[in-house]
């Protein structure tokens, strides 16, 4: 999976800093400062959407785990 990395949708100060953005399959949302490479960025993705979906197939292996995500802006605690 190719991650396209974008702008931070968000504009309220706690993000200000966050400048690049990626949202790993409709899920989880990974942040990085201005100054942090995409290629970086990018790979953190990339390691979340293998944790979620180990099988690859573009589905979150665990839809019970998919809903929580998306329910809580990906905030497990």
């Amino acid at each position: 999976m190719i991650f396209q990395v974008s702008e931070t949708p968000y504009t309220n100060d706690l993000y200000k800093y966050m400048k690049k953005y990626i949202k790993v399959l409709d899920c989880f949302e990974i942040f990085g400062q201005g100054n942090v490479e995409d290629k970086l960025v990018r790979h953190a993705a990339a390691v979340a959407a293998e944790i979620l979906d180990n099988d690859e197939d573009g589905i979150v292996d665990d839809p019970a785990l998919a809903q929580i995500l998306q329910n809580n802006q990906g905030e497990v605690f």
